[in-house]
């Protein structure tokens, strides 16, 4: 296997990397996320040589091709998180977890990712605030995008994680 996590120097991207870095199938755990700060300290904690690192934003579809080339597994937990901080945002939110997601999932369809997995928030299901709807608005993205991408062979999927 040979996956990538989205925004993966967070916790769950440490949980998932731990996980995978202990399983013999996997080839290559790419990390995508804009902290290199964050990215050493992974580093330092994961020394396995099936780890990579690539600086980057979920906003700069770009980038999301070359890192998602050669790749079949997307996670895409990179998200604006905090309902506090991001009040004042909501262009923000947009930006990253509406568009961000929009752009995971064009990028995966380029590069012929089998499968992509949408982390989304249990402030989704019932939204009362920008951070929730962007969540939601994720979700479905992700549903409505095997329209277009199941036929070509890339899947996605969105779980609530909370």
């Amino acid at each position: 296997m040979r996956a990538l996590i989205t925004g993966g120097t967070g916790s769950l991207g440490h949980v998932l990397a731990r996980a995978w870095l202990a399983r013999d199938d996997v080839e290559r755990l790419v990390v995508l996320s804009r902290d290199e700060l964050k990215q050493a300290h992974m580093r330092a904690r994961f020394p396995d040589p099936r780890l990579i690192f690539f600086l980057g934003d979920v906003r700069d579809i770009a980038r999301l091709n070359l890192a998602f080339y050669g790749v079949d597994t997307v996670v895409h937990t990179a998200a604006f998180k905090r309902v506090d901080a991001t009040a004042n945002d909501v262009l923000e939110l947009v930006k990253t977890n509406v568009m961000g997601t929009s752009n995971v999932l064009q990028a995966a369809l380029t590069n012929g990712v089998r499968r992509v997995l949408v982390i989304s928030s249990d402030k989704a299901c019932q939204p009362i605030n920008a951070y929730g709807a962007s969540k939601f608005m994720a979700e479905q993205l992700a549903v409505n995008f095997n329209v277009y991408g199941g036929p070509r062979g890339t899947m996605s999927s969105a779980v609530r994680y909370g």
